[in-house]
């Protein structure tokens, strides 16, 4: 397995945006977090997903890079 196939707990999520973990589910609450998927009682996000979603917004709110 890959390392953009990692799998993060919601409390990893949160800290690689600086957030707590009860922001994180309140944006999957309303559908505004980075895909995921439920496997018991814990939500998992794939990583590349994650990083993706960060990407997303850094494009959303700065338009796209130069590079």
């Amino acid at each position: 397995m890959q390392d953009s196939d990692d799998f993060l707990l919601t409390e990893e999520v949160g800290n690689l945006v600086r957030a707590p973990a009860e922001t994180v589910r309140y944006w999957v609450h309303i559908g505004k977090a980075p895909r995921s998927i439920k496997v018991g009682r814990r939500r998992l996000f794939r990583r590349a997903d994650v990083m993706a979603w960060i990407a997303d917004r850094d494009v959303e709110q700065n338009g796209p890079s130069a590079a």
